[in-house]
């Protein structure tokens, strides 16, 4: 069964392979190890050309970063339980409530 590792493992992958249309292929420092500001870079990227994807398809970009987030949380949720990390759970959980709270109301609404 795969960890979040893996999975992290697997998006630094589709990075990787995109950034060598973009221009940066280079980014990656082994498997999975780039530089935080460089990650936002082609992370963001990345999200918003599978959000012009998902419009091409008849796709609701929001959905699909909804779906994204809840996969994030079940696999995160698991590892921490896990690891019986009671606190942090808490934590995240309070995270992704923010973010569906952001994606219902969009960014600038209702601060």
């Amino acid at each position: 069964m795969p960890d979040n590792e893996d999975r992290a493992s697997w998006a630094a992958i589709a990075c990787q392979a995109m950034g060598a249309r973009t221009g940066q292929a280079g980014y990656f420092e082994g498997d999975w190890v780039i530089e935080p500001e460089l990650l936002m870079e082609i992370g963001g990227d990345l999200i918003g050309n599978l959000f012009h994807l998902a419009v091409l398809n008849g796709c609701d970009p929001r959905q699909m970063l909804m779906n994204g987030a809840g996969h994030f949380m079940y696999e995160l949720r698991e590892e921490i339980e896990e690891a019986e990390e009671a606190e942090a759970l808490a934590e995240f959980e309070e995270g992704f409530q923010e973010l569906e709270n952001f994606l219902e109301l969009g960014p600038g609404k209702g601060e």
